[in-house]
């Protein structure tokens, strides 16, 4: 089978990393999206660069986020011709239109489908105890909702914050695409139609996690996990509203006294 013709919308540290392994194998990536230098932020910060130099592209083969879905960006990519539309760490949701222009169309999910489609999946993953994993799988029309190639569960630790959980999600995506990608280049991939089921969440559902409210009846269990869902240094954590009506914002540090008496 011929090499499949790649066009990459990639973002952060781990697509950097899933395009410098693609480029070590010698695929042919004939286009590209970056994400605007003002919607960088402290997880992706410099990524655009990084990934600009390495891919070498001519210009007119690299879109920019905000102009990638308009009619003279979609033009372009239908010119580049893709085999393979691939979705490393994209925080946009991608329309049915602009995944037609290719004949498939790859997503890496911080999730193990079908729990928590969408939005912050590893936050959805503490707070509301469903599965936690990564997910490589075929778009469709819907949100996270394409077959799929393959997925690995992560096991949720009791320490576990929604920054710790992230960082480990993230190194099992980058360690899931590796392996699995030589099938989907020889395209001998077996897809799995998803199972019914499942959670999805909203970007602006995670608004709803911003406050505790003190006097709402709940258990310790349910507050703990929302503290730690929620502790993601630098950005803020839950907060609470005081007696005197001022905002107080809540971390949470865990240790598993276990182990620390033992190494000790």
């Amino acid at each position: 089978m011929p090499t499949p013709k790649l066009f990459v919308l990639a973002d952060y540290p781990w697509g950097v990393d899933i395009v410098r392994h693609l480029l070590s194998r010698k695929e042919t990536i004939v286009g590209a999206a970056l994400a605007s230098p003002e919607t960088e932020g402290p997880l992706n910060r410099g990524c655009s660069e990084s990934l600009r130099a390495l891919l070498s592209l001519p210009q007119e083969q690299i879109l920019r986020a905000d102009k990638l879905e308009s009619k003279a960006g979609r033009e372009r990519v239908r010119q580049i011709k893709p085999d393979i539309i691939l979705s490393l760490f994209w925080s946009s949701i991608l329309r049915p239109d602009f995944l037609a222009l290719s004949p498939d169309a790859i997503n890496i999910h911080l999730s193990l489908l079908p729990y928590n489609r969408g939005a912050n999946p590893n936050v959805w993953a503490i707070v509301e105890g469903t599965p936690a994993g990564v997910t490589m799988h075929y778009m469709d029309e819907g949100t996270d909702t394409g077959d799929i190639i393959a997925q690995k569960e992560v096991p949720i630790e009791s320490t576990d914050t929604g920054k710790s959980l992230y960082q480990k999600l993230t190194a099992t995506a980058v360690e899931l695409f590796k392996s699995a990608w030589p099938q989907v280049a020889a395209g001998a991939t077996q897809r799995k139609k998803q199972p019914g089921g499942g959670t999805a969440h909203l970007r602006r559902d995670y608004a709803q996690l911003a406050e505790i409210k003190l006097d709402e009846p709940t258990t310790a269990r349910k507050v703990i996990d929302h503290l730690r869902a929620k502790t993601f240094p630098p950005f803020p954590g839950a907060f609470f509203v005081d007696d005197e009506g001022k905002r107080i914002q809540a971390r949470i540090e865990l240790a598993n006294l276990d182990e620390h008496e033992q190494k000790n």
